[in-house]
């Protein structure tokens, strides 16, 4: 059974039939609204208009279609995300920045190495004087996160480069996302990476040291014994609770 707004609209053809009409309509809420569809749908029929409405849409409908071609994960979306990223040098921050959010968070969908590579691109490129670089490079992290938890192993190995990064606030996003990148498989996260994470507990910065130390910890409640250790040998003035319920 296939539903659309709460109503069987019979089979996946129909479905897809149904999103390709919102596609080409433009009507970029409506486009947000099929989103959970097109994730599960995962049609290459609708991949075509959604790149065409991504390079010449209006501001509004390339944002949808870049959060639309994340839904759909389709490793062809690619290119044209490098494509409209590469065209948001809009003398207007907020144009700019609204799409390169969606793009980024898109990017952060479509489990491949070469979004990945993208995502590292993108966040080399940015200029260090940009008041907005902070942002994107945060959007960048928790899509590497996003991609590390499906298993893509090159988002991991990025991630652990933001983990010397000179700005704290890296540091510990990038510290909590490789912990959640491993939630489902806490006994698979390896002793190196599980000993940065504990000597990031004595880094310089009180938001760094927090947030290794609630990454241990959580890997520790969800059964990794290693973890367990290092949370009972960590260089702070309290235990934390290792008895409260594991979840």
């Amino acid at each position: 059974m296939y539903l659309y707004r709460g109503e069987n609209i019979g089979n996946r053809e129909r479905l897809t039939d149904t999103c390709l009409r919102v596609i080409l309509s433009g009507d970029s809420e409506k486009i947000f609204d099929i989103l959970p569809h097109i994730r599960v749908l995962r049609s290459n029929r609708l991949l075509r208009p959604l790149v065409e409405l991504l390079a010449k849409g209006r501001l509004e409908q390339k944002v949808a279609a870049a959060a639309a071609l994340g839904s759909l994960g389709d490793p062809e979306c690619i290119a044209a995300l490098r494509k409209a990223y590469n065209g948001t040098g809009s003398p207007s921050k907020r144009v700019s920045g609204a799409l390169r959010s969606a793009i980024i968070s898109a990017l952060g969908e479509v489990p491949i190495p070469d979004a990945v590579q993208l995502l590292g691109e993108i966040n080399r490129s940015d200029e260090a004087r940009d008041s907005s670089k902070s942002r994107r490079t945060a959007l960048v992290i928790g899509a590497l996160g996003h991609l590390a938890q499906q298993g893509v192993g090159s988002a991991e190995s990025e991630l652990i480069h933001f983990l010397t990064d000179e700005q704290p606030a890296n540091r510990a996003l990038a510290a909590t996302e490789l912990s959640l990148s491993y939630w489902h498989r806490p006994d698979r996260i390896s002793g190196a990476l599980l000993h940065q994470l504990f000597d990031l507990t004595c880094d310089c910065s009180d938001e760094v040291c927090t947030a290794a130390a609630a990454a241990l910890l959580s890997l520790a409640k969800l059964g990794n014994s290693r973890a367990e250790f290092l949370v009972g040998h960590l260089p702070l003035g309290e235990p934390f609770p290792l008895e409260e319920e594991r979840y």
